[in-house]
């Protein structure tokens, strides 16, 4: 058995190997000028434009003279990134000789560590004077230094991506297209804007461009030199410090989301921050099990209660009814209606209010035996925290906000929630906190430090924070902070669920989902109905929720949290059970749904065959890949390859419908080959007739060819949350403590299988015998399933 499952894995494994393809080659050219070049296999991409830089009050450039270079200097080093080459330029001013600005390029692709180049801005001796005139609110949309000044030209054909606004982008205005070249205009960026990843298809060559080490005091701003995108200090900051260093990458990979993904690891690795979907990351309740939302579209949002009622009594009858129905809800979010506010809507005491809770969080804690995810937003002037109104803690107060400026508050604040069950702390609102106070706008460390006082609070206390409304700067700035493990990537729910806006679009999150997830943040799609109509509910008696089974879906794909909100026995126990285990877990893939590389091809450049909404991801089981695919909103068919869905060609796979939820739903599960030559055909769909596709690999041992196909009445029918390993022989399944599911297995003719690897014949029915087994799992909450050519046996196994 040792012996074929080894052969086995080396038919899959063989095979994949033999279709790597080649890297591409970044190479930057540095001149003695302080001019650079990018390229990408042999082909210029992008210039390096004038230096600039402001002091005191003044625009210096090196087109004009009046930034002046002193020197440039050559050095070899080593960091975390690994080994590189060194080119430094020492400028200064013409009108005063003691400012000093320096640029840089570290140049990884010299010495081989990587696709990788890091552009450095600093100031050796500090600098003043240095904001763009007017208004900081206004003026943080600008740069006050530009280096390198990126400009649009190159090959023809190259389309761009960025992300924009909050949610990391997931706004219906958000993440932004189009092409680069000449055409090129109103790019988005500044305050609101993060990366940018300018591609070319046929070349599968994508270059990321994006802030590094400051992200809240860096912008990216298109027009402000000569057609060039801007790298630079955001123009409301008015001076830095001595030895202040900004920090800017570009990273190569071989197409949109390699290269995000290669770029998110990367900024990691610079930063030793881990990702939330690295192989044995910590468990983590408000994540990896089912929880319990009452934010904004849940059906107890701000909701007013009669006879005596409250939100205490009615979420422990939340409680006390999904026991009875068996549904495992494992935690809860309070959203802002539980505590104080101040006159503006600011908090002013993060605490529960007695009309919401008259026994305290503690005592509901208690009750429910539900952890806690708190909801917070921006700080009110008047808030009895800090020093100027008679508190304990320094505060920097602004006209309509305040911030807390130490770690000790927030190891207070934290300390305190503890005690209350608190496990996740949600700071919303951050853009707002933020991007108000105009003492956060022109320092060139506050809103920094801030944010790492917050993570220093939590990090005491053992508590993760879950980032919302979150401009992309701030998905940037998490990799710094260790605590932050997830952020919201959708608008709130409330916008569809009433219909305030033409289109549904709180579903479209995997573009967001794409960015968030290779900065190691688990993306949360906010809550859901499980049910279309739920009575007393605080929207109006005419609102109906918009396609149940698809929420649940993406948000389960999207491998973040999964949480409805529905009224008390309102809650659809056979959709919600379709997303987890027994005990709450839930049975998600191994990484979010993101677009594959043609979805952003259409949108930059009108071509490439996605027209709408369509996600892939997979489940890693025992060094074996099953795919995913979900599609919603598509104007026309796309036929898939193995490719789009994180695939190998080379391997022999099967690809089948979903039979639990969409167009499939209740149908007849019929597997069919799945390669380059035989493609999965999506066709056409709205959001009611959504597509849920999944492809299997094929194995073979001592029972011949087969393949998984999982738990057929699961979303996601092969998830490493219950399937562990898997040899040519057996499989190896987890689940909760005398749990009992059905698992399907196809069993394949060789003829089928030799169809599925080499030709475009069709895998029918009649050509895989389907196997149903049931499993029983009990105390040690371990089965093995051994397949012989005559049956599928599963025994317990112990732990």
């Amino acid at each position: 058995a040792r012996e074929s499952s080894m052969a086995a894995r080396v038919v899959v494994l063989a095979l994949a190997l033999a279709t790597c393809g080649h890297s591409q080659r970044l190479v930057v050219d540095v001149s003695d000028d302080g001019t650079c070049v990018l390229s990408v296999d042999g082909q210029r991409w992008m210039g390096c434009g004038p230096t600039k830089v402001r002091n005191q009050g003044i625009a210096l450039s090196s087109d004009d003279k009046t930034l002046v270079l002193l020197n440039h200097t050559t050095s070899a080093g080593t960091d975390r990134l690994g080994n590189f080459q060194r080119t430094a330029f020492e400028w200064t001013s013409s009108q005063n000789a003691s400012f000093r600005y320096v640029t840089a390029v570290r140049d990884y692709t010299a010495a081989h560590s990587s696709q990788l180049v890091i552009f450095e801005q600093a100031w050796p001796r500090g600098a003043s004077g240095m904001n763009v005139p007017g208004e900081p609110t206004k003026t943080r949309d600008t740069i006050s230094s530009s280096f390198p000044a990126m400009s649009v030209e190159g090959p023809p054909g190259k389309g761009y991506v960025t992300w924009w606004n909050q949610m990391v982008g997931g706004m219906e205005d958000g993440t932004g297209y189009g092409p680069w070249d000449d055409t090129t205009d109103n790019m988005k960026g500044g305050s609101m804007g993060g990366p940018v990843v300018v591609f070319d298809p046929e070349a599968r060559a994508a270059l990321v461009l994006s802030s590094w080490s400051k992200p809240m005091t860096s912008n990216l701003c298109f027009g402000s030199s000569a057609h060039a995108l801007d790298l630079g200090l955001m123009g409301s900051v008015t001076d830095v410090p001595t030895a202040y260093v900004l920090e800017f990458g570009a990273v190569l990979g071989t197409g949109v989301n390699d290269a995000v993904q290669s770029f998110g690891y990367h900024l990691r690795k610079s930063f030793n921050k881990s990702s939330h979907f690295d192989p044995g990351a910590r468990f983590d309740v408000s994540v990896d099990a089912l929880g319990y939302y009452t934010d904004n579209g849940a059906y107890y949002y701000y909701k007013n209660f009669e006879h005596g009622e409250t939100y205490q009594s009615a979420l422990e009858q939340v409680k006390t009814q999904s026991v009875a129905q068996e549904i495992p809800f494992q935690y809860i979010l309070l959203d802002s209606w539980w505590y104080y506010k101040g006159p503006q809507g600011g908090v002013t005491n993060w605490s529960a209010t007695p009309e919401c809770f008259p026994d305290g969080l503690q005592a509901f804690n208690k009750a429910t035996g539900w952890p806690l995810v708190l909801h917070n937003r921006w700080w009110s002037t008047e808030t009895p925290y800090a020093k100027q109104n008679g508190g304990q803690f320094d505060f920097i107060i602004g006209k309509q906000r305040a911030m807390p400026t130490t770690v000790d508050f927030w190891n207070f604040l934290l300390k305190q929630a503890k005690s209350w069950g608190l496990i996740i702390y949600e700071q919303d609102w951050l853009h707002n906190e933020w991007e108000v106070l105009d003492a956060a706008l022109t320092s060139p460390t506050l809103a920094a430090d801030w944010l790492m006082q917050m993570n220093q609070g939590a990090a005491l206390n053992d508590v993760h924070i879950q980032y919302c409304m979150a401009y992309p700067r701030f998905a940037l700035a998490s990799v710094q902070a260790s605590q932050v493990n997830q952020i919201r990537v959708s608008d709130d729910y409330k916008v569809d669920l009433t219909r305030m806006r033409d289109s549904l679009v709180n579903l479209h999150v995997g573009a967001s989902s794409l960015l968030a997830a290779a900065l190691g943040l688990a993306p949360s799609k906010d809550v859901f109905w499980s049910t279309p109509m739920q009575e007393g509910n605080p929207y109006g008696p005419l609102t109906r929720a918009p396609e149940c089974a698809l929420e649940a879906t993406v948000a389960l794909l999207s491998a973040g949290p999964v949480a409805p909100g529905d009224r008390v026995n309102s809650t659809d126990s056979t959709l919600i059970m379709r997303t987890c285990r027994s005990d709450g877990v839930l049975l998600k893939p191994s990484y979010p749904a993101t677009p594959p590389d043609p979805y952003f091809t259409q949108k930059a450049l009108g071509r490439g065959g996605i027209r709408g909404e369509l996600y892939t991801t997979y489940s890693d089981v025992g060094g074996l890949r099953w795919g995913h695919l979900l599609a919603m909103d598509l104007a026309g068919s796309y036929d898939a390859d193995p490719e789009d869905l994180k695939l190998s060609h080379a391997t022999a796979l099967l690809q089948y419908q979903s039979t639990a939820v969409g167009a499939g739903a209740g149908r007849s599960v019929r597997p069919a080959a799945f390669s380059q030559h035989a493609p999965m055909h999506v066709p056409a769909c709205a959001q009611h007739d959504f597509q849920l596709w999944h492809a299997a690999p094929i194995l073979v041992g001592e029972a011949g060819w087969w393949a998984l196909l999982g738990e057929l009445s699961q979303i996601v029918p092969v998830s490493p949350k219950r399937f562990v390993h898997i040899t040519s022989e057996s499989v190896y399944l987890t689940g909760a403590e005398n749990e009992e599911i059905d698992v399907f297995f196809c069993a394949l003719h060789p003829d089928a299988v030799a169809n599925a690897t080499n030709t475009s014949a069709h895998v029918g029915a009649e050509s895989c015998n389907l196997v149903r087994t049931t499993v029983h799992f009990g105390t040690t909450k371990q089965v093995t399933c051994t397949i012989t050519r005559k049956a599928v046996t599963c025994t317990p196994t112990a732990n």
